[in-house]
């Protein structure tokens, strides 16, 4: 079996934090998704794990067949 290749993907503010104190992400909702390019990015994950806060973030969930 050959090595695994492990990646990390964070959104995170210049000053370091991911959230506003209150734990509010609203900062993160101004962004062209196109710019991101997520799809390609996603299709070379085998796994994903996100923490509980962001799995029911009420925006759309990302979904693949």
């Amino acid at each position: 079996m050959g090595k695994k290749l492990f990646r990390v993907y964070v959104a995170v503010s210049l000053d370091s934090y991911v959230a506003r104190s209150n734990g509010a992400v609203d900062w993160l909702d101004d962004y062209d998704p196109a710019e991101f390019d997520f799809e390609t990015f996603l299709e070379g994950i085998g796994t994903l794990i996100i923490g509980r806060r962001t799995f029911g973030h009420p925006q759309k969930p990302i979904v693949r067949a």
